[in-house]
């Protein structure tokens, strides 16, 4: 909430997910997405991405990629 100066009271909109596209060919889209992080690389073709859920959502689409999202830790 402080990095994304968002109140005490507010919902932190986070999607998390595993995605099939290289680090390389995540990082320059990424990088216009303020609130969108490259988080694990597993894989030559395989990512963790995470970050503010309009953003995943719109790197997904831009890359037509598939998108597996993980569970949120409560």
């Amino acid at each position: 909430r402080i990095a994304w100066e968002l109140p005490a009271s507010a919902e932190v909109p986070w999607l998390s997910g595993v995605i099939d596209r290289s680090a390389d060919e995540l990082r320059p889209i990424l990088e216009r997405k303020p609130r969108a992080w490259l988080l694990i690389i597993n894989a030559p073709r395989q990512c963790v991405i995470g970050g503010d859920r309009r953003q995943i959502q719109e790197v997904v689409a831009e890359l037509r990629a598939n998108f597996v999202p993980l569970s949120a830790p409560s």
